[in-house]
């Protein structure tokens, strides 16, 4: 760990990178709402700092209510509400970047936004940045490097479930009465 150089960036932008999680959304056949957008580009920012110790955008990822927002994104999709975000046109993701956000859509973005959103704040780079403050790409390397690069086993895997209830069960436990009002507030 601590690797992360602040020196070096991409040239991408938080935006782009949101366009392509929804490119390689739509390949892998996976409706994304934009809480599950912003979800899955703190997992992409996350791990592609512990992977190249560069950050893949240079927006900030900050730490709301309902978890980690890239406020620049969040002012372009939030007008979808909690609807799936229609499907963008063709977006060409560049090579160097294209498996990680792959894998990330796959492996996460079949989650449903409330599961992500528990999830994430369950993570240290959350659950120790304070409200709307910045998770720091320090935090993201510091977690997310142990996992990637196998440095330690403190991390729990993901919770198996039986069925939908059991899942949705354990989830609402999680979670206090104003914040489940919040998220389901619209149904």
């Amino acid at each position: 760990m601590g690797h992360y150089n602040r020196e070096v960036a991409n040239m991408f932008n938080a935006n782009e990178v949101a366009l392509w999680i929804l490119e390689k959304a739509k390949e892998c056949g996976i409706g994304i709402s934009h809480m599950q957008l912003q979800k899955l580009l703190y997992y992409c920012q996350g791990q592609y700092i512990a992977m190249t110790g560069k950050k893949l955008f240079d927006e900030p990822i900050e730490a709301w209510e309902h978890g980690p927002v890239v406020r620049a994104v969040y002012n372009v999709f939030k007008r979808h509400g909690k609807s799936n975000i229609p499907p963008v046109a063709d977006t060409a993701v560049p090579e160097d970047v294209a498996p990680l956000i792959e894998s990330i859509v796959r492996e996460k973005g079949r989650f449903s936004a409330y599961r992500l959103r528990c999830m994430t704040h369950d993570e240290p780079p959350y659950r120790e940045t304070e409200q709307n403050e910045e998770i720091t790409p320090e935090k993201l390397d510091s977690f997310f490097s142990p996992i990637l690069w196998g440095e330690s086993d403190e991390h729990d895997e993901d919770p198996t479930f039986d069925s939908p209830e059991e899942e949705r069960a354990y989830f609402l436990e999680r979670i206090t009465q104003e914040e489940r009002d919040a998220i389901f507030s619209t149904r």
